[in-house]
Protein backbone atom coordinates (compact mmCIF):
# COMPACT_ATOMS: atom_id res chain seq x y z
CA UNK A 1 0.00 0.00 0.00
CA UNK A 2 1.28 3.42 -0.34
CA UNK A 3 1.96 5.79 2.48
CA UNK A 4 0.26 8.50 2.82
CA UNK A 5 2.93 11.04 3.61
CA UNK A 6 3.06 14.47 2.20
CA UNK A 7 3.64 15.42 -1.55
CA UNK A 8 7.07 16.51 -2.30
CA UNK A 9 6.86 19.72 -4.04
CA UNK A 10 8.83 19.52 -7.22
CA UNK A 11 7.67 23.13 -8.82
CA UNK A 12 7.58 26.58 -7.05
CA UNK A 13 4.15 28.64 -6.93
CA UNK A 14 5.53 30.54 -10.37
CA UNK A 15 6.31 27.05 -11.65
CA UNK A 16 9.95 26.77 -11.70
CA UNK A 17 11.93 23.68 -10.63
CA UNK A 18 12.83 23.82 -7.38
CA UNK A 19 15.80 21.26 -6.47
CA UNK A 20 15.28 19.23 -3.90
CA UNK A 21 16.96 20.74 -0.94
CA UNK A 22 14.41 23.50 -1.16
CA UNK A 23 11.20 24.05 0.01
CA UNK A 24 9.96 27.42 -0.05
CA UNK A 25 11.18 28.86 -4.05
CA UNK A 26 13.21 28.27 -6.48
CA UNK A 27 16.23 30.41 -6.79
CA UNK A 28 15.12 32.48 -10.10
CA UNK A 29 11.94 33.25 -7.11
CA UNK A 30 14.48 34.19 -4.29
CA UNK A 31 16.65 36.85 -7.27
CA UNK A 32 13.28 38.12 -8.23
CA UNK A 33 12.16 38.75 -4.97
CA UNK A 34 15.45 39.93 -3.56
CA UNK A 35 15.39 42.80 -6.73
CA UNK A 36 11.83 43.95 -6.10
CA UNK A 37 12.39 44.09 -2.52
CA UNK A 38 16.14 46.31 -3.09
CA UNK A 39 13.67 48.57 -5.55
CA UNK A 40 11.15 49.39 -2.96
CA UNK A 41 13.36 49.80 0.11
CA UNK A 42 16.62 52.16 -1.84
CA UNK A 43 17.86 53.40 1.48
CA UNK A 44 17.47 50.39 3.62
CA UNK A 45 19.55 48.93 0.43
CA UNK A 46 22.58 51.65 0.25
CA UNK A 47 22.42 50.92 3.74
CA UNK A 48 23.49 47.43 3.48
CA UNK A 49 25.70 48.27 1.06
CA UNK A 50 27.86 50.56 2.87
CA UNK A 51 28.06 47.96 6.17
CA UNK A 52 29.33 45.09 4.29
CA UNK A 53 32.14 47.66 2.08
CA UNK A 54 33.25 48.91 5.21
CA UNK A 55 33.54 45.43 6.83
CA UNK A 56 35.89 44.49 3.92
CA UNK A 57 37.94 47.43 4.96
CA UNK A 58 37.99 46.67 8.41
CA UNK A 59 35.56 49.53 9.45
CA UNK A 60 31.93 49.84 11.08
CA UNK A 61 29.92 52.60 11.27
CA UNK A 62 30.82 53.48 14.80
CA UNK A 63 34.05 53.93 14.10
CA UNK A 64 33.79 55.47 11.12
CA UNK A 65 31.97 58.13 13.58
CA UNK A 66 34.48 57.67 16.46
CA UNK A 67 37.59 58.53 13.85
CA UNK A 68 36.05 61.54 12.74
CA UNK A 69 35.04 63.06 16.23
CA UNK A 70 38.86 62.13 17.04
CA UNK A 71 40.41 63.62 13.97
CA UNK A 72 37.98 66.55 14.27
CA UNK A 73 36.59 66.36 10.80
CA UNK A 74 40.31 67.25 9.27
CA UNK A 75 41.94 64.75 6.68
CA UNK A 76 44.47 62.55 9.03
CA UNK A 77 47.43 63.79 5.70
CA UNK A 78 46.29 67.23 4.46
CA UNK A 79 44.55 68.44 8.00
CA UNK A 80 41.99 70.19 5.77
CA UNK A 81 38.15 69.64 7.33
CA UNK A 82 36.59 68.20 4.65
CA UNK A 83 32.67 68.98 4.03
CA UNK A 84 32.01 66.04 2.22
CA UNK A 85 32.84 62.45 3.56
CA UNK A 86 35.96 61.23 4.31
CA UNK A 87 37.32 58.02 3.03
CA UNK A 88 37.94 55.25 5.28
CA UNK A 89 41.67 54.40 4.92
CA UNK A 90 42.76 51.02 5.48
CA UNK A 91 45.94 48.84 5.20
CA UNK A 92 46.02 46.45 2.65
CA UNK A 93 46.70 42.97 5.13
CA UNK A 94 44.42 39.75 5.54
CA UNK A 95 42.22 41.10 7.60
CA UNK A 96 42.63 44.63 6.72
CA UNK A 97 43.54 46.81 9.54
CA UNK A 98 41.92 50.57 9.82
CA UNK A 99 44.48 53.55 9.99
CA UNK A 100 42.55 56.86 9.83
CA UNK A 101 39.95 58.88 7.65
CA UNK A 102 41.09 60.57 4.67
CA UNK A 103 39.93 63.19 1.88
CA UNK A 104 39.73 61.76 -1.66
CA UNK A 105 42.73 63.82 -3.02
CA UNK A 106 45.01 62.00 0.10
CA UNK A 107 43.13 58.48 -0.53
CA UNK A 108 43.44 58.21 -4.25
CA UNK A 109 47.54 59.90 -3.85
CA UNK A 110 48.82 57.04 -1.00
CA UNK A 111 46.68 54.73 -3.55
CA UNK A 112 48.11 55.35 -6.83
CA UNK A 113 51.98 55.33 -4.59
CA UNK A 114 50.60 51.88 -3.92
CA UNK A 115 50.97 52.67 0.06
CA UNK A 116 54.64 52.42 -0.37
CA UNK A 117 56.56 54.53 2.35
CA UNK A 118 59.64 54.51 -0.50
CA UNK A 119 57.24 55.72 -3.09
CA UNK A 120 55.78 58.51 -1.17
CA UNK A 121 59.03 60.18 0.39
CA UNK A 122 60.79 59.78 -3.54
CA UNK A 123 57.85 61.88 -4.73
CA UNK A 124 58.49 64.10 -1.91
CA UNK A 125 62.24 64.57 -2.94
CA UNK A 126 61.36 65.22 -6.69
CA UNK A 127 59.02 67.86 -5.70
CA UNK A 128 61.65 69.38 -3.02
CA UNK A 129 64.38 69.24 -5.99
CA UNK A 130 61.92 71.17 -8.13
CA UNK A 131 60.91 73.97 -5.44
CA UNK A 132 63.39 76.27 -6.60
CA UNK A 133 62.19 79.78 -8.69
CA UNK A 134 58.49 78.65 -7.19
CA UNK A 135 56.50 81.82 -5.58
Amino acid sequence: MPSKGKRVKTRCVRGHKLPQDIIKCCQVCKRENGKRWCKRHPEKRAVQVRVVRLRSYGWTPEMIKQTALEQGGCCMICKHIYDGKLHPDHAHTIPPQPRGLLCPKCNKAIGLLQDSPELCRAAAEYLESWKVGVL
